[in-house]
């Protein structure tokens, strides 16, 4: 294996492990990553974004550019990167915040108290460029900051109400509800009570009690109301009337209470419209006769196609051959690969010679003739499929643009990648070409062999 300058072995891209995160319309995070999120964010934060910045806002955009693109080389989302990032950004002020509070601690004494200037000035650490912490130690010894850590000590010390949450996040507490009770929605009261609670003896909070019994006052209240008044508990939650609201008040700045300190009620009831939405369309009975259609329609096929092939031999050359008796395989209904670019029929001169087009192999199937093999890449710089290059200037109806190839793909490795600038010719992932087909890739995104 190769080593790079530094004396580590290279890693393959294919090779780096990456953890799946589910990200919802209002920035929630769930899957199996959303317990590296955290930890991954801070440690790519103080690797990224030097510490010289008083506030998120003012961090240089290369700086922020670098932070993603190293999220983006661990983590998979359920949505392009692109659409992402807005939803996950608001939250790295906190996460910078963090850093920054932890290196503080390294100019403070046992008793807490900040350390002489100059003397916190020789504690930098080696792995922290020395300009930017004289810039960190300058920032934290301001006398703007020094009063505001003043007013921050007298507020923390008028909040006395603690929870049982630890490191555990809200979305993790709203799934474990709802995976104990799958048949009803879960309010953020409920929530909040399970917070405030010791799960290993049930028992509340001494600190939290008298707002634990206000929040279940206020719960038996207003449904007894929605019940008098026939309308019933409505299914979407009102967050300027409910039991929260009306023990704490209304949210303020960008938080909801036991929901997000990082989402704005505003960002919640998107999220929670988009769902909405969502749920509306995937009607169980309309999915289960769409799939009962699927079926049916796989099964003509195959009856037609083994039928005319039986009867005609060249029949179907240069498509796939349908295995229908397996439900779990793409049929497409309309045939997209029969010979998509130019949208011409390939054929051999009458000399015989193949006159530069593409060359197909005894089972209709183009080959690569000589052709140059290449590599398709995802966004991570993976591998997912493999293929060779094609002469022309124009697949699926459109003109290559820039670095772009037309490649033939010959083997798909990672089935569920998405295609480069898609929808093509309505293809949007890799498992549409896992019998072969033509594709549009960025040149930058192709690696030859």
């Amino acid at each position: 294996m190769s080593s790079n300058p530094s004396g580590t072995q290279a890693v393959s891209p294919s090779k780096v492990k990456k953890y799946s995160l589910h990200i919802e319309a209002n920035g929630v995070i769930r899957g199996e990553g959303e317990a590296k999120w955290s930890s991954k964010c801070g440690k790519l934060i103080r690797a990224h974004i030097p510490i010289g910045y008083n506030d998120w806002r003012s961090v240089d955009k290369v700086y922020k550019d670098a932070l993603w693109n190293s999220l983006v080389a661990k983590f998979e989302f359920n949505i392009d990167p692109i659409l992402a990032r807005p939803l996950l950004e608001p939250k790295f002020p906190q996460f910078f915040r963090t850093v920054k509070y932890h290196l503080r601690g390294i100019i403070k004494d046992k008793e807490v108290i900040y350390l002489p200037k100059p003397l916190a000035l020789s504690q930098c650490l080696d792995d922290i460029d020395k300009i930017w912490w004289e810039q960190f130690i300058a920032n934290e010894y301001a006398p703007k900051k020094i009063e505001q850590r003043k007013k921050n000590a007298e507020n923390k010390a008028q909040s006395k109400i603690t929870h049982t949450l630890g490191r555990k996040s809200y979305n993790r507490v709203y799934e474990e509800l709802e995976e104990e009770h799958p048949e009803q929605g879960v309010r953020r009261s409920e929530a909040w009570k399970r917070a405030h609670k010791n799960k290993a003896i049930g028992n509340v909070l001494p600190c939290a009690l008298e707002k634990y019994n206000k929040i279940e006052a206020a719960e038996k209240r207003q449904k007894l109301a929605a019940n008098m008044s026939g309308d019933g508990v409505p299914s979407i939650e009102d967050f300027e009337n409910d039991p929260i609201a009306e023990v704490f008040g209304a949210d303020k700045m960008s938080r909801c209470r036991a929901v997000s300190s990082t989402s704005s009620t505003k960002h919640v009831k998107i999220g929670q419209a988009a769902k909405a939405i969502a749920n509306k369309n995937s009607n169980p009975e309309v999915i289960q006769r769409l799939n009962s259609l699927e079926g049916m329609v796989r099964e003509v096929l195959t009856y037609v196609y083994t039928s005319h092939k039986s009867q005609n031999p060249t029949f179907g050359s240069g498509t796939p051959e349908a295995e229908g008796a397996s439900n779990n395989m793409h049929i497409p209904i309309t045939p997209r690969n029969l010979n998509p670019v130019l949208n011409n029929t390939v054929s051999l001169g009458e000399n015989g010679n193949n006159d530069g087009h593409v060359v197909h192999d005894k089972n209709g199937g183009p080959t690569s003739g000589g052709k140059t093999n290449v590599v398709l890449l995802g966004r991570g710089r993976e591998d997912i499929a493999k293929g060779f290059l094609e002469s022309h200037t124009i697949c699926h109806g459109r003109e290559v643009q820039g670095d772009e190839k037309i490649v033939y793909v010959s083997e798909v490795t990672k089935p569920e990648a998405p295609v480069y600038d898609g929808p093509q010719n309505g293809i949007s992932l890799l498992c549409e070409l896992v019998d072969g087909g033509y594709i549009i890739w960025g040149g930058k995104r192709i690696r030859y062999l």
